[in-house]
């Protein structure tokens, strides 16, 4: 199985204090660690890293530099190690961190918590069986900045037309035209306006150094690709690149939902080649500490501590030392789920974890390299759609009908058509615990199921979610860790299981001809993870086909 991994790195801001005497060195503040969380969250600050060089006992003074429009948090335990505040609305909260030593102030430290709401509708006697349906009418033009690096020792092979085609044309197998298909029509990339030497949303910044061939698993990762970053950034806006222009809420900062930058290295994609080319990169979201962050036209760009962040990924996917191919999309396309959606990743991120997760059924895991067959294309060429929690928390579907009868036949529409709609069945006797319902269409990207098993005809998928399990391993981006107790989980029909397997399509999901019923007398079953009874019976599941059916019994 290849892994794709999203890290996270320290963040720390060091400053000496001045004007003190020569007996005194002044404190030096840190604010903890760049955190990453959902909105509700009880938030606990570390200012433990503050030190001071002449031992005295720190004092600590923390307050909010900026909170999103509409919070109304407050710090409790200002004035101690560890303060606290709930995060009430989505958005980034910055705070800052002054220690002193009971004779000076330390410089001021930063941190910033970013929050997002993940959608779980509450269960109850008034939420049964909601279906969701496409919540928008409108395109959602998004705008992204490509900038290629080539090195002296490491040229791209194909040209600038050939990538701006690849990451925002429309045709079958090009990134706009995966994000309009999972996406209903409402969303999709657009080239930045036409700037210096940007011009169709792309450009190409050249180093005289060698490849850096930076080690994802290295302590000195950052150090090696991260000052290229910083550089590939100032160098396009010297070349006549205004990045103010998408500061639009004018906060001095650039985010990711306000413009998204990603960054093709030449060389290879360890993600996909391993070590097969000697020049590589692992594909990878992240962001840069204060050394490394760039401000430019009076704007900070892919920081950690404003909630910045960059994309990149190698320009090649090697199949021996010798013949490789352009990237595919999958793998562009996970990675800016991450950037512009905040998804978390859903396979096992267990390091020692070959299987898991869920497996090929999902964009945020395996299905990023999905591929229509064995000698059909490329791995990535055709990935698997988001899941059904993955596309409901990016807010493409929303509630259009919720009913309290219990006992309901309900249409499935498949996707990749226009009704394609999710049902979710709350479970009364649990405040964390549902399940989603989906038709994984046939004809759709879904096709890229048949990477598994070489055969694929679609089916009804259901999920079982758990929002506790989620928001605890959100901000470590380990919802799927725990194979005994998934945030979000696959209920596979029949063997074989995704934690042990690549799974088999025909087998895992729902329809006539393989399992028509999902009860509490079935294997798997309809119990809560701590085995407790939930009364929900999935049954009467029917042939496979775009409109597809199930009755579902949910008594209240």
């Amino acid at each position: 199985m290849i892994k794709i991994i999203f890290f996270f790195f320290p963040l720390l801001f060091l400053a000496c204090g001045s004007g003190t005497s020569v007996s005194n060195i002044a404190p030096v503040a840190n604010a903890g660690l760049y955190q990453y969380t959902s909105t509700g969250s009880s938030i606990i600050l570390d200012g433990s890293g503050s030190s001071d060089a002449d031992g005295d006992t720190l004092l600590y003074r923390w307050s909010f530099v900026s909170i999103p429009s509409g919070s109304s948090a407050t710090l409790s335990f200002s004035e101690t190690v560890s303060p606290r505040f709930t995060a009430d609305t989505d958005g980034d909260y910055r705070i800052k961190l002054i220690v002193n030593d009971g004779h000076i102030d330390s410089a001021p430290a930063y941190v910033t918590v970013s929050t997002v709401t993940f959608v779980d509708p509450s269960a109850g006697p008034q939420a049964v069986n909601q279906i969701y349906t496409p919540s928008a009418t409108a395109m959602k033009h998004h705008p992204m900045l490509v900038i290629r690096m080539e090195f002296n020792d490491q040229h791209f092979v194909s040209d600038e037309t050939t990538w701006q085609q690849i990451l925002f044309g429309t045709q079958a197998g090009e990134l706009n035209n995966y994000y309009h298909e999972i996406s209903q029509n409402q969303f999709e990339f657009s080239p930045v306006t036409d700037q210096g030497n940007v011009v169709n949303g792309i450009t190409t910044v050249f180093f005289t150094e060698n490849h850096p061939d930076p080690d994802i698993n290295s302590d000195g990762f950052a150090q090696a690709l991260h000052p290229y970053l910083k550089a590939a950034i100032q160098r396009v806006s010297a070349d006549g690149f205004d990045f103010q222009i998408y500061d639009t809420n004018h906060d001095g900062s650039v985010s990711p939902q306000e413009l998204t930058i990603t960054f093709i290295m030449a060389g290879g994609e360890d993600a996909y080649s391993g070590n097969l080319s000697t020049n590589g990169i692992w594909a990878h979201t992240f962001c840069t500490d204060a050394l490394y962050t760039p401000n430019v036209n009076g704007v900070n760009l892919i920081g950690c501590a404003a909630g910045g962040k960059y994309s990149i990924f190698g320009e090649r996917h090697f199949d021996s030392a010798t013949a490789s191919h352009d990237a595919t999309v999958g793998i562009i396309a996970h990675e800016l789920g991450h950037a512009v959606f905040s998804l978390p990743d859903l396979y096992d991120t267990d390091p020692n974890a070959f299987y898991g997760g869920i497996g090929y059924y999902g964009l945020m895991a395996n299905g990023a390299w999905g591929q229509k067959g064995e000698n059909v294309g490329e791995p990535g060429d055709t990935p698997t759609h988001l899941c059904a929690w993955s596309k409901i928390n990016v807010g493409w579907y929303s509630i259009s009908d919720a009913s309290s009868n219990a006992d309901a036949d309900l249409a499935l529409h498949a996707t990749g058509t226009e009704s394609y709609n999710i049902i979710k069945v709350p479970i009364s006797s649990s405040n964390s615990e549902y399940f989603l319902v989906e038709n994984r269409g046939a004809g759709s990207y879904d096709e890229g199921l048949k990477i598994v098993s070489g055969s694929y005809q679609g089916g009804v998928a259901i999920w079982h979610i758990d929002s506790n399990t989620i928001n605890l391993n959100l901000a470590s981006n380990s919802l799927n860790k725990d194979t005994s107790h998934k945030g979000v989980d696959l209920e596979e029909a029949n063997s074989p299981s995704l934690d042990n397997s690549r799974g088999d399509p025909t087998k895992n999901l729902y329809y006539s001809g393989n399992k028509t019923e999902f009860t509490p007398n079935t294997l798997p079953n309809t119990n809560l993870y701590d085995n407790a009874r939930s009364y929900i019976f999935f049954t009467d599941i029917s042939t496979l086909s775009d409109n597809m059916s199930l009755r579902i019994n949910n008594p209240q």
